[in-house]
């Protein structure tokens, strides 16, 4: 049998158009582990803070694109192992009355082009960040994983603080003060094996 190059050009085309494994269907999953973490840049030096305490879940489906969800950090439990930062950080958050750094998954786009390997697929979530009280809609570059019954997802994004409502960047006059852009990333793990009252929220 005889290929023509046109036969082999299709027969390339379909192989690339095969999702990954990281990309095939989904089953509904809990948040069992994760970080949000942010660096910033101050007149006394970059920090980072950084908390672990986290929930969430994904409704799964037959597919990434079709998958929502959500994740929801503790502003409380954030911290830069500077008590006294720490202090002024809960504040200025209002950790009170905004317990929670939250983000609604309304889609996964697929990126276009990207490498993606048997179990990892790159794309962009886009939904909206909750800080403070505050509601945007952002897109976040990210790249999720699949190892068996655990789905991983991971991504960074700038955010410009004052945009949602959060003051208290400059402290003693204006001498000492935080750069309003800080860089935000986030790593959470789903067990798609475990079901819950998670999923409902």
């Amino acid at each position: 049998m005889t290929w023509s190059r046109a036969s082999l050009a299709l027969l390339a085309a379909l192989v690339v158009a095969v999702p990954s494994d990281a990309a095939a269907q989904l089953r509904p999953g809990v948040a069992v582990r994760g970080e949000l973490w942010f660096d910033a840049k101050a007149t006394l030096g970059p920090f980072r803070g950084i908390t672990r305490t986290v929930r969430g879940a994904i409704t799964g489906g037959a597919d990434l694109g079709t998958v929502r969800g959500w994740i929801e950090f503790a502003t409380r439990d954030l911290t830069t192992d500077n008590g006294l930062r720490d202090r002024d950080m809960r504040s200025s958050l209002e950790v009170d009355k905004f317990p929670g750094i939250r983000f609604d998954l309304d889609s996964v786009i697929v990126t276009p082009g990207a490498e993606s390997g048997a179990d990892s697929v790159k794309v962009d979530l886009v939904g909206r960040m909750q800080i403070h009280g505050v509601t945007r809609e952002i897109r976040v570059p990210s790249v999720v994983r699949r190892a068996g019954d655990l789905v991983r997802a991971a991504g960074e994004f700038d955010l410009h603080v004052p945009d949602y409502g959060i003051k208290g960047l400059r402290k003693m006059f204006g001498t000492l003060s935080m750069d309003p852009l800080v860089r935000i990333g986030f790593d959470v793990t789903f067990n798609t094996s475990t079901q819950g009252e998670e999923h409902q929220e």
